[in-house]
């Protein structure tokens, strides 16, 4: 039902940003390397998210971000989608995309991405690469001039490269199962015993 909505079929390659559409977030420099890539029509782009969570209010970001992708018809904007939905993108999908360009506290939607056994395409900005690792994701400098550039060629990699792929999926899932809370509070208390300090 999922895949009828957005028009994905079951044999699509699909890459997926989930999140904010908003200038901080990289969409329009994740468009741009996804056009750069030249794929054929059944490899799609699927953009899930408003502006700010559930509004669907267009923006002239997101204006921009659709002027950019037009006439390209394997970039899709699905708008707001639920949060109990976007787990059945994830499963839809091939590829993570999270190009933040600010310094992210966390990143929350890398985590359901690796946890879902994407590979992910992101930066190493913030906390970033603290939540992924060079195994489980592509993670770029932003300020790199060509970014773009690197970004296109880690897409093109993960498409091509199955045996990558699969490699960096099974490295996900071992990643996420780093933050399951059981193990997170269990570091906590072991740091806390050690006498660490907690920032």
């Amino acid at each position: 039902v999922i895949r009828e909505k957005y028009g994905l079929h079951k044999e699509d390659f699909i890459f997926v940003f989930t999140g904010r559409v908003v200038k901080e977030k990289g969409v329009l420099e994740l468009i741009r390397a996804f056009i750069l890539c030249q794929f054929q029509s059944d490899v799609k782009l699927l953009i899930v998210g408003g502006t700010f969570y559930s509004s669907d209010k267009e923006s002239n970001y997101i204006k921009e971000c659709k002027e950019i992708a037009k006439g390209y018809t394997n970039i899709i904007f699905t708008g707001y989608v639920s949060y109990n939905k976007i787990k059945l993108l994830y499963q839809c999908a091939y590829v993570g995309c999270a190009l933040s360009l600010c310094h992210e506290a966390f990143g929350l939607s890398i985590l359901e991405m690796l946890a879902s056994g994407l590979p992910v395409i992101t930066t190493n900005n913030g906390a970033i690469s603290e939540v992924a690792n060079c195994e489980s994701a592509f993670l770029f400098d932003s300020d790199n001039i060509n970014f773009e550039i690197n970004v296109s060629k880690a897409m093109t990699q993960l498409f091509t490269d199955s045996t990558l792929r699969k490699k960096m999926s099974h490295a996900a899932i071992k990643q996420a199962e780093k933050f399951a809370n059981q193990i997170y509070l269990d570091n906590f208390r072991n740091l806390l015993e050690k006498g660490g300090e907690v920032s």
